[in-house]
């Protein structure tokens, strides 16, 4: 787990009790995909896609607060969740970035994360869907499959 796979960190800590925090007011929207299906859509634009075009390899637009009202359901864990000013939230991750500098304890947030998911990630993949044949699964069945995966390799403890 490190920066480049920031929603299995948030499910990882979130299921630990260690993730509290909703950016903003939990409104801001984000696409989530399982890499298993990103890997399929790959296969399935080299199989069948047309040369030159792009296809959005996405999964499920969803709020920080549909984000966690799942993992509370899938984790059977309410946590008290407490929304987090942005300028709050870049302020820490700078702070934690420095502290990187002496201690070589990677960041739980970096300042670049938190500007990234304060923007309106909508997308949608019915172009992949209808041409490839692509179909991810939802938020839901991948957060469950990760955590899964979290269990078996020893880091959910």
């Amino acid at each position: 787990v490190n920066e480049s796979n920031a929603v299995t960190k948030m499910i990882r800590q979130y299921s630990r009790g260690t993730w509290r925090i909703i950016p903003g007011d939990g409104t801001c929207v984000g696409n989530y995909v399982l890499v298993d299906d990103v890997a399929k859509g790959h296969i399935l634009a080299a199989m069948h896609g047309t040369p030159g075009e792009r296809y959005l390899l996405g999964g499920e637009n969803l709020t920080f607060d549909q984000f966690f009202e799942t993992l509370a359901r899938l984790t059977g864990r309410r946590r008290r969740m407490i929304r987090l000013p942005v300028s709050y939230m870049i302020t820490g991750a700078r702070i934690m970035e420095w502290q990187t500098s002496f201690t070589g304890i990677p960041p739980l947030i970096t300042a670049p994360w938190v500007k990234k998911y304060l923007n309106h990630w909508n997308v949608s993949c019915a172009k992949a869907s209808d041409n490839l044949g692509y179909q991810p699964v939802s938020f839901a069945e991948g957060a469950k499959l990760t955590l899964e995966w979290l269990a078996a390799t020893g880091q959910l403890r």
